[in-house]
Order: structure tokens, then sequence, then C-alpha cells
């Protein structure tokens, strides 16, 4: 199950947990963000339907809808995809989220995800996608690498909004440059036109080598990705 907790005293104590999921459905991946009017959603993977979720909280967290909102995209969980050309490491589809807090799009809400779903190639690809009617519905899946010539994999992405512009910054490993096999790259790309266009940077100074650890390929799950002042950091 994904449970949730709140502290109201700075993490003196915590409110007794709260399911948001129900039945036998394996779920987990979950990460929650906190909208500007302070509204609460929790976002997590269904291994069972093979689907985003998410729930909503309108106090706080004090309590959550009771059913939860399911994201229209299509995903690959957990071992059911590895990346050959990453010395078969798996890669589910973690997403990321974070809500707009610039008077640009304030409050819109912002997935990124790594899927191999739909692609003929068995090449995994960055995907973003926004909602702006808090959740009840989402924008078509936007490729943010823009990469169907390498043959390469992309995966492990982050997603942030910088608080004065709104620009939106996705942070990604991405192989399609490295100069090693089994290598990858620390990559981002950024937008400011709702994913018309991404500008996209190499962060790494050289490629390294991605040597997948203990059982069935697990290279990681989380990296990491915040915004302010104008500048974004990895």
């Amino acid at each position: 199950h994904i449970v949730f907790s709140r502290s109201t005293d700075g993490g003196s104590t915590w409110s007794d947990p709260l399911s948001l999921t129900s039945g036998n459905s394996a779920v987990q991946f979950s990460m929650p963000v906190v909208a500007p009017d302070g509204t609460v959603y929790v976002i997590y993977c269904d291994e069972n339907q093979s689907r985003f979720y998410l729930q909503k909280s309108t106090d706080g967290g004090a309590s959550f809808a009771s059913t939860p909102s399911a994201l229209p995209f299509a995903i690959n969980w957990y071992y059911d995809e590895v990346l050959p050309n990453e010395n078969s490491m798996r890669s589910p589809s973690i997403p990321a989220m974070t809500v707009d807090f610039s008077p640009r799009h304030r409050g819109r809400i912002y997935v990124t995800w790594p899927s191999l779903t739909g692609y003929s190639n068995n090449i995994a690809h960055i995907f973003l996608s926004y909602s702006d009617d808090q959740g009840k519905s989402f924008s078509p899946a936007m490729e943010v690498d823009g990469d169907d010539v390498s043959g390469r994999d992309k995966f492990e992405p982050w997603v942030a909004v910088e608080p004065t512009t709104g620009t939106v910054g996705i942070s990604y490993y991405d192989s399609q440059v490295s100069t090693i096999a089994g290598g990858s790259d620390y990559m981002a790309a950024f937008t400011s036109d709702d994913g018309a266009t991404f500008n996209r940077v190499r962060l790494s100074a050289q490629s390294f080598p991605i040597i997948p650890q203990y059982g069935n390929g697990y290279f990681t799950d989380y990296t990491g990705l915040c915004a302010a002042a104008g500048n974004f950091y990895p």
C-alpha cells in the first residue's frame, strides 16, 4: 500500500498514516508535492494496471479523495524491461512530479517519466506531461530527449520549475553521446514554451560507465533537481 502521514509541528509529531491505495495491487514509487494553494498531490505506480495514479487532498493532507485519478499513459513496470545498451540495467517507469509556483502557470502539475512502452526498437525515452485542472486531465506526452536516431537509451528523469520564470527543467541520464560501451552522460532539457521546444545541455564533463549492482540489474531509482533564483541544481 501507499500510505501518507503529515506533521504540523515541524516534524516533532506525525499523524496516523492514511492508506491511499486498497486491494492487492502492487504499488510503489510514490512522490508527494504541495501546490501553492496547499493542495497535496501524491503520484504512484500500479503494476497491475501499468499506470500512474494521482491522489489529491484539498485539506492539507488530512484526507484524500476516495478514488485516485489514472493518468492516460501506458508505462513499463519494474523488472519488465531492461536496457540492453546499459549492461541490462532495469528501467522501471518511475515518475517525478512538481507543481509550478511561478506567475506563468501557477498551480500547473508537471510529471516526467522514462518508458520503453510503444517503441519497437526497445529504446527508452523521457516524457513530460502537464495538467492545468488539478490532475483531472493531462496534456499529450511530449518526448523530452528528442533523439529517435541514435538508438541509445535515456532514463531516470527528474523535473523542477523555476519559480519566477516558469521555465521547466528535466534532468536525466542519456547514453546517445557516450564515448564508452555501456556508458552514459547526465543531461538536462529546458522548455519555456510548454514543451514545444527543448534546449538540451550535457551536464557531465565526460561519459561514465553504467554498472548495475545487486540482483535484477539494479543501478538507481531516483535522482533529483531543484530550481531557485533563475538557476537549476541537479
